[in-house]
């Protein structure tokens, strides 16, 4: 199962922005090199004019909450479920 599939990760991000979409990046950074190992998932931050990976660079600070809860969240259900199932 997917991590984007698996009721414990989904609800974070869906919870906090429903309406930010499901994106597939080609970006890949360190992901590409972990696939192979277990499920990797990116979670992305709206940045100030969509530039990213430069100075100007900028996210705002409630979106940099939302994620970090959104993370924090996905952590806790996967601790969670691991904790269930054994």
């Amino acid at each position: 199962m997917t991590a984007w599939s698996r009721p414990s990760t989904r609800p974070s991000w869906l919870g906090a922005r429903p309406q930010a979409p499901r994106l597939v990046s080609g970006a890949f950074h360190d992901s590409i090199h972990l696939a192979q190992l277990c499920p990797t998932a990116m979670l992305f931050t709206p940045c100030r004019a969509g530039i990213s990976h430069h100075p100007d660079e900028h996210i705002e600070r409630a979106d940099a909450e939302v994620a970090v809860r959104t993370l924090a969240d996905a952590v806790e259900r996967l601790l969670n479920e691991e904790e269930t199932l054994r």
